[in-house]
């Protein structure tokens, strides 16, 4: 998987390279420069403090500490339909 994360100042989120399954955003094909990442509503991913890429997939998590993920679902790497056990 070839794609790339920048984090600015305000915490929002831009990436490029590779977009099969959706690594960097719900765009087609390979973004070959910057593009912001938004949220499937259409904003943008802001306060962002810490990105974590895999194979397939990245998971982010914003200054509040809530998680988003997206990309490939396969395996539960986006932690979908699962249950955390606390």
């Amino acid at each position: 998987v070839e794609s790339f994360f920048v984090v600015d100042i305000s915490g929002e989120v831009y990436g490029l390279g590779s977009n099969d399954h959706e690594y960097i955003s719900n765009v087609d094909g390979y973004a070959s420069e910057l593009i912001n990442i938004y949220f499937p509503n259409g904003s943008p991913m802001r306060n962002i403090d810490v990105i974590s890429c895999g194979y397939y997939y990245n998971i982010f998590i914003d200054n509040i500490g809530n998680t988003y993920s997206h990309g490939m679902q396969t395996n539960g790497n986006l932690g979908l339909n699962f249950r955390a056990i606390l």
